[in-house]
């Protein structure tokens, strides 16, 4: 039963299954827009999973560089016999779609979510992750050189609730900057929306992807890179692959196969450059390969696709997690959190042979 909490502070609204499949955008099957990821670095006899007759309905959110390994799980997902219903989210979050019954697990979701339901009362485990690093930069008008300059600074975020908000919240906290008085927070849209805000003059900073600046770095000599978010603000996970405990502990062979594509995805990602670029220009509408190339080599320095179970999960960045949601006031106590991730899966995709290669 999902309750209201008292500990959570974050406006989170649950629909009913009406409502939110006007939030959605579902396709039957994503097949007929799969890519291949070129996996001929891994070694060995390739794990395989008898996943005929499965139907698995996974949320996503706008496809990305930092989270192709989503792409490449649903290819895996199909080749191994599944029927994937690739849903895509516009207003509600991956919890609201598993909680109403329209979906199996979130995969392009932040963990904040994950830690946000278990305040609701949600009975929630993620069992891998897409991306591994916080890929979020600050960046701002050239004349400010510093975050400590930010004082007084008119800066663009998602909005109340959103991660790049909580982040940008506690960066300014940690440079002595009272994010509620000593500075503008404007709620002014998504990534791209935030980055033409700052182009055009009507914010002084903000908070965007490592693409969406490797997009924009060459439109204007007046914007700079400020910050790395994940050095401001380190260990903080960004997206799992979370669902309801049942669901797992009902497919687990679907868990499994999950599991062995995180770890597949990653070794390829991070060892072979050029099949990620190419691999993102089949698969994202709108991609530039040069920007690929550039954020591809930023997300490695941040060691976003890890090989092993505890660096796909880190646990004590899902303590500073939480810590960060209590710092913003997203979470008024702390919530029990140590039994949210669950590495059995990768561990046993492992020693299977998941992830192996050259």
């Amino acid at each position: 039963m999902l309750h209201t909490s008292p500990m959570l502070r974050r406006s989170v609204t649950f629909i009913g299954v009406a409502g939110l499949s006007l939030a959605l955008i579902t396709g039957c099957s994503s097949a007929e827009n799969s890519a291949e990821l070129d996996d001929s670095s891994q070694t060995g006899e390739k794990p395989s999973f008898e996943l005929d007759g499965e139907n698995i309905r996974i949320t996503f959110g706008d496809a990305s560089a930092q989270s192709l390994g989503n792409r490449y799980m649903i290819a895996q997902l199909e080749g191994w016999g599944a029927t994937v219903d690739d849903i895509a989210l516009t207003t509600a979050t991956g919890l609201s779609a598993i909680i109403a019954g329209q979906a199996d697990f979130a995969a392009g979701q932040g963990a904040d979510e994950a830690i946000l339901g278990l305040a609701m009362g949600a009975d929630l485990t993620a069992i891998g992750a897409p991306d591994s690093a916080n890929s979020y930069v600050v960046i701002a008008r050239s004349e400010i050189e510093s975050i400590e300059d930010l004082r007084g600074a008119r800066i663009a975020t998602s909005g109340p609730g959103g991660f790049n908000t909580a982040l940008m919240y506690l960066a300014l906290q940690n440079a002595g900057i009272d994010p509620d008085s000593d500075a503008s927070l404007l709620s002014i849209g998504g990534s791209p929306e935030r980055a033409a805000a700052l182009l055009t003059g009507n914010v002084d900073a903000t908070v965007v992807f490592y693409a969406d600046w490797a997009q924009i770095q060459a439109q204007s000599d007046d914007v700079h890179l400020l910050a790395v978010m994940d050095e401001l603000v380190p260990n903080i996970p960004d997206l799992y692959y979370y669902g309801e405990t049942a669901y797992w502990d009902e497919h687990p062979e679907v868990a499994l196969a999950v599991a062995c594509a995180n770890l597949n995805a990653n070794a390829i990602i991070s060892q072979d450059k050029e099949a990620f670029v190419d691999f993102a220009a089949s698969s994202i509408t709108g991609s530039d390969r040069e920007i690929t190339d550039y954020t591809y080599d930023r997300l490695i320095e941040l060691d976003n696709w890890p090989t092993e179970p505890e660096e796909i999960m880190n646990l004590d960045g899902l303590d500073a997690l939480q810590e960060l949601l209590l710092q913003t006031g997203d979470l008024e106590s702390p919530t029990d959190i140590g039994d949210l991730v669950d590495l059995s899966y990768l561990e046993e995709a492992q020693e299977m042979g998941c992830g192996v290669s050259d």
